[in-house]
């Protein structure tokens, strides 16, 4: 996984540089103010993911609403279930969204579309875990458990900070490197980094 600073946080770096070599200056002229040079630093962290989440969707509905809220909560049981047989814990699931509403029945349903009608329940969920080659299974138990969508499989870090900051580092040390070279090529000496 690569951590890369986005452009609009790019490390901007403004140096502060002698205008001319102090040979070059003579007695008689006027002190010149410092130049400026304004670098911009990238930095990329790559580091392999090391947690798995995949996210599942729970659809059911009746036209009796309690009935509709037992049918979910039937199947969400059953996914924490399987999941369980995974070595996977109930703080690692996480329900994210949770919607009751109610859609009509109308008088000539359109067979070309399926569509749920009375108590529609939607529960929205994430089961996380440390072992990423466990997407797969994740995913099978889902399925097995009656889930009605998999929403997707994101790969992360357990701590993207310490990534975050490395990358940070990274852009510091790109931005110095490319201020020295510039200075070096103008023959003047950085003073201080603004």
């Amino acid at each position: 996984m690569k951590k890369t600073m986005p452009g609009a946080l790019a490390l901007a770096l403004a140096l502060l540089a002698a205008a001319l070599p102090a040979s070059a200056q003579t007695a008689t002229a006027a002190p010149r103010p410092p130049a400026r040079i304004d670098v911009s630093g990238q930095g990329t962290v790559d580091q392999m993911p090391d947690r798995v989440a995949v996210s599942f969707s729970i659809v059911t509905n009746d036209d009796n609403a309690t009935r509709a809220t037992s049918a979910n909560n039937a199947s969400y049981a059953a996914l924490v279930a399987k999941l369980h047989g995974l070595g996977i814990e109930p703080p690692a699931i996480k329900t994210t969204g949770y919607y009751l509403s109610f859609n009509p029945r109308p008088a000539e349903p359109n067979p070309q579309f399926q569509q749920r009608y009375g108590y529609v329940v939607t529960r929205s969920v994430t089961a996380t875990s440390d072992r990423t080659d466990q997407a797969g299974a994740i995913v099978d138990a889902g399925v097995s458990a009656g889930v009605t969508n998999v929403g997707g499989i994101s790969f992360v870090l357990r701590d993207n900070r310490a990534a975050y900051r490395a990358a940070l580092a990274a852009a510091v040390a790109d931005a110095q490197s490319q201020a020295q070279a510039l200075a070096a090529a103008a023959h003047v000496r950085i003073v201080r980094v603004l």
